[in-house]
């Protein structure tokens, strides 16, 4: 059964770096090293939050142990909604999501543009990993809370582990 669970997450795995890939390839600003390179990033983060999900370590974990409550998301894209889906199942709120495309998204929760004021929260987390610098950098203008990667937050529970 584990075996079974193990190899159906890989291939949902693959599936999603498939997508990723063809989605981002689409883009004509950016190289193709510059785009193997973000896919080798993101593909490796996938693969450490699927090791927590196989060993039932959910990142409301994390946020439990470090007394977070109440959340705002930074960045909607895959990794935002596949976070705000895991954390809808667990005891943490997400408050809202900042992203760039503001209003234009069509999702079931409060999303602010980066330049918007921002209600308080325990804590951000940036889920666009690469930028999380120049993301974290504005947004500690903006609010009192720990701005947190969400690169950061999975490798320190994958060591965790």
């Amino acid at each position: 059964m584990k075996k079974r669970l193990s190899e159906l997450l890989n291939i949902l795995l693959g599936v999603g770096i498939i997508f990723l890939s063809m989605k981002q390839f689409g883009n004509k600003k950016t190289s193709a090293k510059g785009n193997s390179d973000k896919m080798a990033v993101y593909y490796r983060l996938m693969d450490k939050w699927m090791k927590l999900k196989e060993e039932n370590m959910p990142i409301s974990d994390y946020m439990e142990q470090h007394g977070f409550q109440t959340i705002a998301i930074y960045g909607l894209s895959d990794l935002g909604k596949h976070l705000e889906k895991e954390l809808e199942k667990s005891q943490i709120t997400v408050q809202y999501a900042i992203d760039r495309a503001g209003v234009y998204l069509t999702i079931d929760l409060d999303v602010y543009s980066p330049e918007s004021e921002l209600p308080p929260v325990d804590a951000v987390i940036v889920t666009p990993v690469l930028e999380y610098n120049v993301i974290c950098n504005n947004l500690q203008k903006k609010v009192s809370c720990p701005v947190l990667s969400l690169s950061e937050i999975i490798n320190e529970m994958v060591e965790g582990m």
